[in-house]
């Protein structure tokens, strides 16, 4: 009997693996694909599955045959078919052109094709973070043309430009919003503070922006987007990064460790989470200087992000929260002059930590849309200086006079409301009116008349006249109030005309209107290697931005782009740098400041190999005042090559990525000994970047990843700066760029559920 009933529940159980549909999904060059949607539909009921491939690119159905089956994905053509038997089932997608898949959200009323956006908008997916290995968005972000980092190595912060303009012209937002935390000594973000591990895709606009995101977007918007919620399984992400610093690694101490972790998944029908964390170790470099004293220093970071979701049909309520934390620990050098005293001293720490808070929601009313978008930004830096004993290893505090600490909170919140006011035939006009508040205050002994606060209120309003697929015109303008200068409407207007279905011409103009901010009119800071002060009288900059874009699609996986800039801005607000490394830095208005620049990029892509080159121009020139004028625009080069190739069986990536970065020269108004002002021609010298990256994919999750970064070893680079002012750590004939030549070793898990 025991045998009997063991016997019918094999053969049920057989019967019902036999039944049972599998099915299989790859592109077209045999890849696996994951997170397809497979449909599928029984035509002799209303049983219905819906399914989502694993990392194998499979899924299975109980459904008995016949059935009606779609496969579709955002990226691949939908397949439709019939399936008449049971068993394995396989199917190739093709991939969609490229641009069309392409989607972007930066300055769109709604997700829009970047093909078809106003704006020229350029992603980098985590793909491309991916096969660099990156640690750090300055790793990605400067082999890209039109973008230059510099570090200052008495703060440990790194510092960008973009279009010819410091980061302080573009705005940094993380999911549309503006990140807050002025680190060193400008108004730009660190980017080097924000979780890499935890983006999505950045979207670059180079160009005005200002009526859709403020005075601070001139030169552009770098909009990071963050991983979104897997909403339909549980995932696990491990990482593992190890790699030297130059030729410097231990397992603890020396080089860099930097692991993470990531959990995201659904807690319920409408509600899903997300939580990751990161720790990033740095161990310094010696470089030129010595074991303890060194050229780089030591630097910890906590990256930590959460992020809940609720959402249904018409409306979706994102909380999402980041924690930075960091120390960057700058030890002196011993002092063991006085046989009668230990040997002693004088170091100094710098902790950097960011808190913030964001809640968005989006509420769809019939072909409208509200979008409110909030966040509050609690930042802090302190620098503290203490004696430390080398043979007690105790430490104390030095003077009061020695010890800085500054805050900034941010309350920011922006409210729009968008959609369709006019529709006639291929005629079509959408329109967005927005309000949006910002509330900032600072305070800490290292502004010059205690603490303070600024706001800002503003009203913008723009349509989009759109003609089917051939035009669209986009006139918008902001209104602007600020608690302590007078404002100006800044207008914008771009347009975007396809002269033919492979070729699209956009065109931009914008105005623009900054205010001095609360660290240009009071902060100081004053230590070893800056002293840095605040002025009250500057006045607001105005500018004018134009920017024209031209996009031919030659062949199927080959395209070419030929752009180009100008910006005008009036009142720059830059450093007056004494060339005495003892008196102060401070800021000033400069009558006039111009850039401009022209770039073409080309992308091609065959099979298995990818490439993008790409070649700049880019031209500064400065009217220092109208005593000391200057008539030369100066220009510097630029060149690029990101070259990919997948080698499909045994599913390995080769990665090159390469830049060179032309002399950078600029005009400076200084101080000179006899206290006179002088204009000085100064110059940094062109470099050659290069990494070389390998990845592996293994079975069940897994990925390993190595490769050499900075191959050309550049530690630093020539220049001619006399003045000690902002940067005094620079003015020994050299500019701190790298550590030199680098390898690493990346270990990736994937588990899906």
């Amino acid at each position: 009997m025991k045998v009997t009933i063991s016997t019918l529940i094999a053969f049920m159980f057989a019967a019902k693996l036999f039944a049972q549909v599998s099915i299989e999904i790859t592109d077209q060059k045999g890849k696996q694909l994951e997170e397809v949607l497979v449909k599928i539909v029984s035509t002799n009921s209303s049983q219905e599955d819906l399914k989502w491939t694993d990392k194998n690119g499979q899924t299975l159905s109980q459904l008995n045959p016949p059935l009606a089956i779609q496969v579709s994905h955002l990226d691949y053509e939908t397949i439709i078919d019939t399936l008449k038997t049971s068993g394995n089932h396989h199917y190739k997608l093709t991939a969609k052109n490229l641009n069309l898949r392409e989607v972007v959200v930066t300055g769109q009323y709604e997700p829009e094709s970047a093909k078809n956006a106003v704006y020229k908008v350029r992603s980098i997916g985590k793909e491309r973070f991916e096969r660099q290995a990156a640690n750090d968005i300055q790793t990605v972000l400067s082999q890209e043309l039109n973008i230059r980092f510099s570090r200052d190595n008495a703060t440990g912060n790194a510092n960008f430009q973009m279009q010819g303009l410091s980061g302080q012209y573009v705005k940094v937002l993380v999911d549309g919003i503006p990140i807050s935390g002025k680190s060193g000594t400008n108004n730009a973000i660190d980017l080097n503070q924000i979780d890499v591990n935890n983006i999505e895709r950045i979207e670059l606009v180079e160009g005005p922006m200002a009526v859709n995101y403020g005075a601070d977007a001139l030169a552009g918007v770098i909009n990071i987007i963050t991983k979104k919620i897997n909403q339909d399984r549980i995932a696990l992400g491990i990482t593992l990064h190890e790699e030297s610093v130059g030729n410097d690694y231990s397992w603890f101490a020396e080089g860099i460790h930097s692991p993470s972790v990531q959990l995201s998944g659904k807690l319920s029908d409408q509600i899903s989470a997300m939580a990751s964390s990161r720790r990033y170790v740095f161990g310094g470099w010696v470089g030129q200087g010595n074991e303890r004293n060194r050229e780089w220093h030591p630097k910890n970071q906590w990256l930590h992000n959460a992020k809940l979701n609720y959402t249904n049909e018409n409306f979706d309520l994102t909380y999402s929260t980041q924690l930075m934390q960091e120390e960057i620990l700058n030890r002196g050098n011993i002092n063991n002059n006085n046989p009668l005293l230990d040997p002693f001293a004088i170091d100094e720490s710098y902790n950097a930590n960011r808190l913030m808070h964001q809640l968005q929601a989006n509420f769809d009313i019939g072909n409208w849309n509200i979008h409110s978008a909030n966040s509050f930004t609690d930042y802090s830096r302190v620098s503290t200086e203490f004696q430390t004993n080398l043979v007690t290893r105790t430490e104390r505090l030095t003077a009061d006079s020695q010890q800085d600490t500054i805050f900034y909170r941010d309350w920011f919140s922006r409210n729009t409301f968008q959609g369709t006011i006019a529709s006639l035939g291929q005629w079509k006009i959408n329109g967005q009116l927005g309000l949006e508040v910002q509330y900032e205050q600072a305070g800490g002994t290292t502004l010059s008349s205690g603490d303070k606060d600024l706001w800002n209120s503003a009203a913008f309003i723009s349509t989009e006249i759109k003609y089917g697929n051939a035009l669209k015109i986009r006139p918008g303008i902001r209104y602007t109030v600020n608690s302590i200068f007078e404002t100006i409407p800044t207008p914008a207007l771009n347009i975007k005309y396809s002269l033919s279905e492979k070729i699209k011409l956009r065109l931009g103009y914008g105005r623009g209107f900054r205010a001095p901010s609360i660290r240009e009119l009071y902060h100081e800071f004053i230590d070893a290697n800056h002293n840095i002060s605040g002025n009250e009288n500057l006045i607001p900059e105005t500018s004018h931005n134009f920017n024209a874009d031209l996009n031919f699609e030659i062949s199927q996986g080959q395209e070419l782009n030929i752009s180009a800039f100008y910006n005008d801005i009036s009142n720059m607000i830059t450093y007056f740098i004494p060339q005495q490394a003892t008196a102060a830095t401070t800021y000033r208005n400069l009558e006039s400041f111009r850039t401009n620049g022209i770039n073409a990029r080309w992308n091609y892509s065959y099979k298995n190999f990818n490439s993008n080159l790409g070649l700049a121009y880019i031209g500064r020139f400065q009217r220092l005042s109208a005593e000391y004028e200057v008539n030369e625009m100066l220009y510097s080069p630029e060149a690029n090559a990101n070259i990919n190739y997948d080698w499909e069986k045994p599913r390995i990536n080769f990665g090159l990525f390469y830049k060179f970065t032309g002399a950078n020269q600029a005009y400076r108004e200084i101080l000179n000994e006899e206290n006179n002002t002088i204009v000085e021609l100064q110059q940094m010298n062109a470099f050659h970047w290069l990494d070389f990256t390998l990845s592996k994919a293994f079975d069940h999750g897994f990925q390993l990843s190595t490769g050499i970064k900075n191959l050309t070893n550049i530690t630093s680079i020539q220049n001619n700066f006399t003045g000690g002012g902002a940067h005094s750590g620079n003015n020994n004939g050299q500019t701190a760029m790298a550590y030199g030549r680098s390898y690493f070793l990346r270990i990736n898990y994937q588990f899906n559920q």
